[in-house]
């Protein structure tokens, strides 16, 4: 029964999105469904040109089960904004980690900032992304 869901669901989203880039082109079509893991395939399918990852599935499975084949965006936990810079880096880290193995990584904080985080956490954050050695912008 879950397939026949998932199967529909990706058949519907397929046919809104498909409909909608014709009526749009040319745009850059960035995809994110959150949870929506099954419908990974159905994504790139609708010609996502970039497909943004919900911070709870790793960038290098999300890769994997697209085989490759498109940039990822790929998400800070929010969460861990308070939990001190050790923590946060060594995430950033993984994210960072994990999102080489994409075609291209756009680095992204998923789900929005805490209205109590400092700001001045973000821009170390920013900073600490932008001079890590993966960084192809150097």
């Amino acid at each position: 029964m879950l397939e026949i869901i998932i199967a529909l669901a990706a058949a519907i989203f397929l046919g809104n999105t498909l409909a909608h880039r014709i009526r749009v082109t040319p745009a850059i079509l960035l995809i994110f469904l959150g949870l929506a893991l099954a419908l990974l395939p159905a994504m790139h399918e609708a010609g996502a040109d970039v497909i943004g990852v919900d911070y709870r599935l790793p960038l290098d499975e999300a890769n994997r089960r697209l085989n490759g084949a498109v940039p990822l965006q790929g998400n800070i936990d929010p969460a861990l904004l308070s939990a001190g810079r050790e923590a946060l880096y060594a995430h950033a880290d993984e994210v960072l980690a994990a999102g080489a193995s994409a075609p291209a990584h756009i680095v992204n904080l998923g789900h929005g900032v805490p209205p109590t985080t400092d700001p001045q956490v973000l821009t170390d954050l920013v900073a600490y992304i932008h001079e890590h050695p993966t960084n192809s912008l150097h």
